[in-house]
């Protein structure tokens, strides 16, 4: 089918590619900025911050979140790469507005609430001490830090037990302001749907 691309006012390219087989519509948004892009010392501040936008913005909490995407039978998610951190969303056509509030709303307004950044950091550090006792994990460990030694695709991505005891709501806030803008990010929308109304 065919794609089609448009630039927003703000500088959010998006591109649009109806597809009316399946009663579906995709949302995904890619923001350039990963991992790699972690300050020096802290470690999993990318993995972190995409984490936590789903648990709760300024208006919804993280099970507000959860029961409002699970009643219409989507799924929405944040994950961070090693150079870029993305949104995805997944609903059926005839509940695409619910889904785009939903998604838009973790994507623009995310609280970090501190109560869940704590489980966050006891989950990775509760982690970090099983990977010791999994030669699978300590082997890709070795391995990618023998493969790129100092460059950033060599540290460990999910954190350190340095980094995540140093992590603070504020780091995720700086990394969310440097890199969830419209003007870095590619927004794609594919499924059934009319141009002109998602626009």
């Amino acid at each position: 089918p065919e794609v089609t691309r448009h630039t927003l006012d703000n500088g959010l390219a998006v591109l649009l590619m109806e597809y009316r087989k399946v009663p579906v519509v995709h949302f995904r948004m890619v923001f350039r900025g990963g991992s790699a892009q972690d300050p020096e010392g802290m470690e999993g501040t990318a993995a972190i911050t995409a984490s936590l936008m789903r648990e709760g913005t300024a208006e919804r909490s993280a099970t507000d979140i959860a029961r409002a995407i699970d009643f219409i039978g989507g799924s929405l998610s944040v994950n961070a790469g090693l150079d870029y951190c993305a949104a995805v969303a997944e609903a059926l056509a005839k509940d695409a507005d619910t889904c785009l509030a939903l998604f838009a709303d973790v994507i623009l307004h995310p609280a970090f609430p501190k109560d869940e950044l704590e489980r966050e950091r006891k989950q990775r550090l509760a982690a970090l001490e099983a990977v010791k006792e999994d030669p699978g994990s300590l082997t890709s460990m070795v391995f990618t830090r023998s493969v790129y030694g100092g460059h950033p695709y060599g540290r460990q991505t999910g954190g350190t037990r340095s980094s995540l005891d140093a992590m603070h709501r504020k780091d995720l806030e700086a990394f969310y302001q440097r890199t969830f803008v419209p003007r870095n990010a590619v927004l794609v929308v594919a499924g059934d749907f009319r141009r002109d109304d998602m626009l």
